[in-house]
């Protein structure tokens, strides 16, 4: 069996795959996940992918999209992938993107790994750790056609359908099973990932799963059975493996004719992401001391009907006990430092920034990009807006994510924010 081809670009950076172009009809089949705005292929081969990072795979090709890590141009090699690659685990762990407790941020990942084997090993480890401990039975209504009196008789079930042996009876009972709707997606997802895994383990791994399921119907996955899914104290463990798996399934593209998989993804905004990350150092770094708001909105105007108008939404406001702002921040997943080594923030930043600031009366606000591997580290720089009688400071500052000690980083940044209050 031929191997699948793993096509790898970077977010945001044109790249040539003109010798892919047998594969150009697979490719096509993105846009419908991720909007057609956000993929661009042109006839020449160039394609680019905005704001998403991911992996997008068919039967025959795997298209994985990663964050650019270094500097400016690309450098396509084995082990700017591999770096990416770490990255993007180590971030969906800091930032409990998935609540997984197999996950292991100190985990390494192999050079031969691609983003979906990644997802797909999270997904078949959490499952197999989570049945091992503790098989997921649920009671299900039944009804069916018995010999022996169980549960109660449905009597005239029993005269309209006349069973099919003397003596039978339409019963009613409840059944402690493993043929539930938790464990019937499970399996559904398992049998999908097994046409699309290329790593051997993971392959593996998915054979036990299906196997631990064997007593498990066989379901097609549609949006109703997603929708109509409770969670209670029982079940709540499977929560995130059910919520990857509806992932999964929602970007999934059907065949024309035969209803197959042709495209299973999973994609993600890396700026949500990053926020996400951001998100869970904040809140370590002002517990018990200050509020963290996330995605608090207020509108800037109103128009003459007196409707809202100009919704202004910062990632972060940190609030005293008064619940006064004190500082907003706001993160950019992009790099501050351009081709020369200079500081170039976007005048459209600054702008809505001086935006957050007046409607929320607060003159401090910062601004948090990554570091970007092989550049220019950036001192902490700032811009004084003069507000009538009054000062905005934006501080920009860098934060380095390419370190593996978490704590580490959240050091950095608590001790960046310290420096940024005193100084008010």
């Amino acid at each position: 069996m031929k191997d699948k081809i793993i096509i790898t670009i970077f977010q945001d950076y044109k790249t040539n795959i003109k010798e892919y172009k047998e594969y150009f009809e697979d490719i096509i089949l993105i846009k419908d996940v991720i909007g057609r705005q956000n993929c661009i292929l042109e006839v020449n081969g160039d394609i680019s992918i905005k704001n998403y990072i991911g992996t997008f795979s068919t039967n025959r090709i795997s298209l994985q999209v990663l964050p650019k890590i270094y500097g400016f141009k690309i450098i396509d090699n084995s082990n700017e992938i591999k770096e990416s690659l770490d990255f993007v685990y180590r971030l969906l762990i800091w930032s409990n993107y998935f609540s997984f407790k197999t996950m292991k941020a100190t985990r390494s990942i192999d050079s031969d790994n691609s983003l979906l084997d990644i997802i797909i090993n999270i997904f078949i480890n959490e499952f197999l750790s989570l049945h091992r401990k503790n098989v997921y039975r649920e009671y299900i209504d039944i009804e069916k056609e018995e010999l022996f009196l169980k549960g109660k008789v449905l009597f005239q079930k029993s005269i309209d359908y006349k069973p099919s042996k003397l003596f039978r009876k339409y019963v009613q009972y409840d059944d402690l099973t493993v043929n539930n709707k938790i464990n019937q997606i499970v399996k559904a997802t398992i049998t999908k990932l097994l046409l699309f895994a290329k790593n051997a383990e993971n392959k593996q791994l998915l054979r036990q799963g299906i196997k631990y399921l064997e007593d498990v119907d066989t379901i097609i996955l549609d949006y109703s059975i997603f929708k109509n899914l409770n969670f209670n104290r029982i079940n709540q463990p499977y929560k995130p493996i059910i919520d990857l798996a509806r992932i999964f399934f929602n970007k999934t593209q059907p065949g024309l004719a035969t209803g197959e998989q042709k495209l299973i993804s999973f994609s993600i905004q890396l700026n949500l992401l990053y926020e996400y990350f951001i998100k869970s150092l904040l809140e370590k770094i002002y517990k018990n001391e200050l509020t963290v708001q996330y995605h608090n909105y207020d509108y800037l105007a109103k128009n003459k009907s007196n409707n809202n108008k100009f919704r202004l939404e910062p990632d972060f406001s940190i609030l005293n006990k008064e619940s006064e702002t004190l500082m907003i921040l706001d993160t950019k997943f992009k790099n501050p430092i351009n081709s020369k080594g200079n500081l170039k923030v976007a005048p459209s930043d600054v702008y809505q920034m001086c935006a957050y600031a007046i409607k929320f009366l607060c003159k401090s606000i910062v601004l948090i990009y990554p570091y970007f591997q092989g550049g220019k580290v950036l001192e902490n720089d700032h811009y004084k807006i003069i507000n009538g009688t009054n000062e905005i400071i934006i501080d920009i500052i860098q934060i380095n994510l390419f370190k593996r000690d978490v704590d580490s980083i959240e050091h950095e940044l608590k001790e960046k924010l310290r420096t940024i209050q005193k100084s008010l």
